[in-house]
């Protein structure tokens, strides 16, 4: 019978090329061979052919199919039949080819440097996937360009992807391949990557002092490839060099283009600082640049020198010593220091303080005035200036022999009486204690020169039982608790029975504040009695409510006003002589502003222990309130008072040995309009 050696048979074909299909039957012959594909009898078509052929001990049959398409995969049955049987033997075409494109490619999820994909597996090809490739790129990219790969075996549909840029865009796609060859490529799919903490930190970092309490922080962003993400900010820390104390941060939040500075106020000065910076994104800070140290600039010491002391040396010297500045506030390099010192004189001297510098905590004023309080103060300097002053101390220097009396005069009172006047000395240099006037005769009457002593409130004295026309010579001189002081000049007087009219007082200026009591002394001798008037300003002075001239000639003007400033003149008149004297008043003025400049009076020149004061003042229907006045001033300015309203105003005088009587009360009104 016709038989068969197999009964299967596996064929395989390339899509596109043609496929043989052998089938070789053995018997006796004839034997006939018909073909068979899906249980169906196979007819001819146009891209097939079958040839059959005899052999020795059979026959061959060849089915051809050309340009083989996937629909020709299928199963063929070959029948052999002769008169002795039949066999058959099914033939399995596959038609091969390169799979097709995976699909349904998908993110499963993904991190800041890795992705997880999956897809579903495409119709192979008839020939098994061996792998797939999945091809990634910047999405900025070209797929022509830098295109990287990742392979996995073909049982698998699902890849992670690993070592991408945190903050970065992919697009990610797939093929299959077969051992006819590669697929298409999927349908991409993009994936934004997370961000991930700066992997650098911000460059060039560069700190500068902008002044003594400020620097100025600069700098540039992390290297490209190392931001990660968008950066939001900075953190910038700092901290002081030489501190334990963790850093201070400060935060700049930015936008693209912003001016990478910050700066960093209410620094200490003079001092040493640790700067660094930090750039972050959503995902947290990144590495900390390189520590920067600078220094705030210099600056004049904060503090003024402490434990300020001083010694009286002697009449003329002081020694001052002091404590300086604490070390944190002196605010630079410190190049030594600066004392001054001033006299405290009548009515606020104006002029500017004495100055001496030194780098020692001690130094020695001389050359000062006598017995006079000094108001000292000492300041600590560096390249940038003066500092703080300390506390002015008030230190007198030792008392000395007085001057002599600064003026004196001699004048006759009758025929046998001398009357002796004199001014006080000009420095007194000490209390003055008393007075000593001395007498000599001149004209060889045989007489030793004679003294008197007067007590110190006293600078007139009247010398009777003289000798009628000789003369004799008179000078004048002052005590302190040291002694003696230089003799006034000498005068020379002789009594005589004509008596001129003379003025005893002296020419001289005085100072007066609104509202005082003023009294201007002319004390006259003359036979017969001269005649008293007085000129101001070269006018005949009037007598009115305010103004009074007393039966001794003294001038007293009540309530003093600015328009009594000017030049006093007391003449005195008898027949044998006349005489004046000019007394040069100066108005000290209060201005009536929302500031009130008071102007104080010291009581006297270089005298005593120095009083300080305490201001009072009320607004109208207000309550009494108090200040303190510094001991070295002597005028202030008083601020914070209301527009257009009524004040008012008295001081009193104060020092260790008690408080004075308080002055006359000073209403004014500030200027404007009140509310």
């Amino acid at each position: 019978p016709a038989r068969f050696g197999m009964h299967y048979k596996n064929v395989t074909a390339i899509r596109g090329s043609e496929a043989i299909l052998e089938c070789i039957a053995e018997g006796d012959k004839p034997i006939s061979i018909v073909w068979y594909r899906d249980g169906k009898r196979f007819e001819d078509y146009m891209h097939t052919k079958v040839i059959d052929e005899e052999l020795t001990n059979g026959m061959r049959s060849l089915l051809t199919l050309q340009n083989v398409r996937r629909e020709d995969s299928s199963y063929f049955e070959c029948l052999a039949k002769n008169k002795y049987g039949s066999e058959r033997i099914e033939l399995q075409l596959l038609v091969q080819e390169p799979p097709e494109p995976p699909f349904n490619l998908h993110v499963v999820n993904f991190s800041n440097r890795s992705v997880n994909l999956s897809w579903e597996a495409p119709y192979v090809g008839n020939s098994i996937i061996t792998v797939y490739v999945i091809q990634y790129k910047n999405s900025s990219d070209t797929w022509e360009g830098n295109v990287q790969h990742v392979t996995v075996g073909g049982d698998q549909t699902a890849a992670r992807i690993p070592t991408l840029q945190p903050a970065s865009s992919y697009e990610f796609r797939v093929l299959a391949e077969n051992s006819i060859g590669s697929s298409n490529v999927s349908e991409s799919v993009l994936v934004n990557t997370l961000e991930e903490v700066p992997g650098g930190p911000p460059k060039d970092v560069h700190v500068k002092a902008r002044d003594s309490e400020t620097l100025v922080v600069t700098w540039k962003p992390p290297e490209h490839h190392l931001l990660n993400g968008e950066i939001l900010g900075y953190y910038i820390g700092y901290r002081k060099n030489d501190s334990a104390e963790p850093f201070l941060y400060k935060t700049l939040e930015v936008s693209p283009g912003s001016e990478l500075q910050i700066v960093l106020k209410g620094l200490h000065k003079f001092t040493e600082y640790i700067v660094l910076v930090q750039s972050y994104n959503r995902a947290g800070a990144g590495p900390r640049s390189e520590e920067v140290m600078a220094i705030t600039e210099e600056d004049v010491p904060g503090a003024p020198p402490t434990d300020v002391q001083c010694s009286v040396v002697t009449p003329q010297g002081i020694t001052v010593s002091w404590s300086p500045p604490p070390p944190s506030d002196i605010n630079g390099v410190l190049l030594g220091y600066k004392v001054f010192y001033k006299a405290i004189t009548d009515w606020g001297d104006p002029t500017p303080p004495l100055e001496k510098t030194g780098q020692d905590v001690k130094v020695e004023l001389f050359n000062l005035e006598k017995f006079c309080n000094y108001s000292i103060e000492v300041r600590a300097y560096t390249r940038k200036g003066d500092g703080v002053a300390s506390r002015p101390i008030i230190c007198r220097t030792q008392e000395d022999i007085p001057s002599e009396p600064a003026g004196i005069k001699a004048v006759v009172m009758d025929k046998e009486t001398i009357l002796l006047s004199w001014k006080p000395p000009r420095y007194p240099n000490g209390i003055v204690t008393k007075y000593k006037v001395y007498m000599r005769p001149l004209d060889d009457l045989g007489l030793a020169k004679d003294n008197f002593e007067v007590p110190s409130q006293e600078t007139y004295y009247t010398i009777t039982h003289l000798i009628l026309n000789h003369r004799y010579e008179f000078w004048v001189t002052a005590y302190t608790i040291i002694g003696q002081g230089p003799p006034s000049r000498h005068v020379v007087q002789a009594p005589s029975i004509y008596v001129p009219a003379k003025i005893a007082s002296f020419s001289e200026s005085a100072i007066a504040a609104w509202r005082e009591v003023l009294q201007l002394q002319c004390l006259a001798v003359g036979e017969p009695s001269p005649e008293c008037s007085w000129i101001f300003n070269g006018k005949p002075l009037e007598e009115d409510s305010r103004i009074r001239i007393n039966s001794g000639c003294a001038l007293t003007i009540n309530s003093i006003q600015s328009s009594d400033a000017g030049n006093y003149t007391c003449t005195v008149e008898n027949k044998h002589a006349r005489d004046e004297i000019t007394y040069f008043l100066t108005f000290l003025q209060l201005h009536t502003y929302s500031q009130l400049l008071l102007l104080l009076c010291q009581v006297s020149h270089c005298s005593g222990d120095q009083a300080r004061y305490y201001l009072n003042y009320k607004r109208e229907f207000g309550e009494w309130e108090k200040i303190k006045l510094p001991a070295d001033k002597m005028n202030y300015t008083l601020g914070g008072l209301q527009c257009g309203t009524k004040y008012q105003f008295f001081l009193r005088a104060f020092n260790q040995l008690g408080m004075s009587n308080p002055t006359d009360i000073l209403p004014t009104r500030t200027q404007g309009s009140g509310n």
